[in-house]
């Protein structure tokens, strides 16, 4: 068996940690172990790791340092080190990096690894990391010694080649996966406990999405309420971990008169039950790489209102298995929620079509099948056939 080292800050469960847990699970049957090198051993994810039985190592990274402290530059140094010597000790042979500042040392540390073949980045989203000087100082080191590139949608790998050095070939395209079984036919959770005053009839929206100035909750809310003067049976749910945004998002919801129609419920662990329960999803955000809410949603047989930003838009299939709107545009989210609102036959036609599209494309042992197939080019080593 050889084994892939993943590179993450943290288990916590964001996007890539998903990703990365997904990938531990299916990847033993091509060949290919994980062993996590974790910046701080935490997160909801860590016991589900554990329970794959894949070695997991805390290399103590301090990304929350202020970067002009002296000390997390000796942390860098220190965590470069430990990574070395972990992979080393695991006889890993690619070094894969999740995110930027996994990519900055766990690049450089793969390839001082004696036996790492091959090392790996990836970009979940185009508006990646590259704001300051600096970090661009620091991307251009590490793409230097990186042998591939994996960017979650087209839209990523166009922007990736378009900001940056890197031959097309090396850069790849390989989407999120989703665990289509787990969301498919959930039980639901009960909807007297989503939203108690909710009438017969109500129609309820979700919107599952970290609360942060990219997902745009204040755009949701905008559209909603205008919604609500045409189809006043709406309701909502707002699912996710506050990073930023919660508090200005309550205090708008009570600015616009929704507090008795708009449910917060804090982060979930059980998202397919509160996919179960909700008529439709919504994701207005500014930009995104490959949302794993819309793949959820979907796997989950609900359609999906989402902005036309790259990942989105090439999850959803305007007008099939759910409907695109402008970034920004809170009149057209308004008339795409009526849409659904209004129409409970498009709903289970959308949720059925974009189902059968998760299967197709996006299932689990798919896309862990094109992630072997890299390793065994990147690295040298052949890939094992899957069973079956």
């Amino acid at each position: 068996m050889n084994r892939v080292a993943f590179a993450l800050a943290h288990l916590e469960p964001g996007g890539a940690e998903r990703m990365a847990v997904h990938l531990a699970r299916a990847l033993p049957a091509h060949g290919w172990q994980v062993v996590f090198l974790l910046g701080e051993a935490r997160g909801a994810l860590l016991d589900e790791a554990r329970a794959l039985e894949c070695p997991i190592v805390e290399v103590r990274a301090r990304h929350w340092l202020p970067k002009t402290d002296p000390a997390f530059w000796l942390n860098a140094c220190a965590v470069m080190g430990r990574m070395v010597s972990a992979a080393r000790a695991h006889q890993c042979r690619v070094v894969q990096a999740w995110s930027f500042w996994d990519e900055a040392l766990a690049v450089p540390a793969g390839w001082l690894t004696p036996g790492v073949r091959a090392t790996i980045s990836c970009r979940q989203n185009p508006g990646d990391e590259l704001t300051r000087p600096h970090y661009r100082v620091i991307r251009a080191a590490a793409n230097v010694l990186a042998d591939a590139v994996v960017c979650t949608s087209p839209g990523v790998r166009r922007a990736v080649l378009a900001r940056e050095s890197f031959l097309p070939r090396r850069v790849v395209t390989i989407p999120n996966a989703v665990n289509v079984e787990r969301f498919a036919g959930a039980a639901p959770f009960e909807r007297s406990t989503l939203m108690p005053d909710a009438p017969p009839g109500a129609v309820l929206l979700g919107m599952l999405a970290h609360f942060k100035p990219q997902k745009r909750h204040d755009l949701f809310l905008e559209a909603f309420a205008r919604a609500r003067d045409i189809a006043p049976h709406l309701r909502a749910v707002l699912a996710g971990a506050d990073l930023g945004t919660e508090r200005a998002t309550r205090r708008a919801a009570t600015r616009l008169g929704l507090d008795d129609v708009v449910h917060f419920t804090g982060p979930v662990a059980a998202t397919e039950r509160l996919l179960a329960a909700v008529d439709g999803v919504v994701l207005p955000s500014d930009f995104e790489g490959m949302p794993l809410a819309v793949l959820e949603a979907m796997a989950a047989a609900r359609p999906v209102i989402g902005t036309r930003v790259p990942g989105t838009e090439d999850a959803i299939v305007d007008g099939r298995t759910g409907l695109l709107v402008p970034k920004g545009d809170a009149a057209a989210l308004a008339a795409a929620m009526i849409a659904l609102a209004s129409d409970p036959a498009l709903r289970r036609r959308m949720g059925r079509a974009g189902q059968a599209r998760v299967v197709r494309h996006f299932a689990v042992p798919r896309i862990a099948a094109r992630y072997a197939d890299l390793y065994a080019r990147v690295s040298g080593f052949p890939r094992i056939a899957a069973p079956g």
